[in-house]
């Protein structure tokens, strides 16, 4: 079990903000053109950057994701730029990935959080 502990720690670092890229990168069209059907003003982009940055659980994997199909939209860069505050949305659901990889890589069985034990061990 300790041995692949480390291997663990780095999907759980590595695998969202990588899943999460690929899924918007692989489904740009649909997400273009649902974006364009209801976003109806750019400050609207905000809210859409806090919501995935809450699935995705990285600021940095969302802005790489997502950024690029605002300025696809046509928003302009000056707006996406002050839109950044609106990515820290990672702590809305508890995946963030350093806590993810600390749970998996403590093999006693012992760390927890606040939702319950998340672990390969148990």
């Amino acid at each position: 079990m300790a041995n692949s502990a480390g291997v663990q720690g780095m999907f759980s670092l590595l695998g969202t903000a990588w899943l999460s890229s690929t899924f918007v990168a692989c489904n740009k069209e649909v997400l273009l053109q649902f974006i364009k059907q209801y976003l109806s003003v750019p400050w609207q982009f905000s809210i859409m950057l806090l919501l995935m940055s809450a699935l995705m659980g990285s600021s940095a994997a969302t802005i790489k994701a997502l950024f690029p199909l605002g300025l696809a939209l046509g928003i302009s860069p000056k707006i996406l730029l002050a839109s950044v505050a609106a990515v820290n949305g990672i702590f809305i659901i508890p995946i963030y990935p350093t806590i993810l990889a600390a749970i998996n890589l403590d093999t006693t069985g012992s760390t927890r959080n606040s939702y319950g034990k998340f672990s390969c061990y148990a």
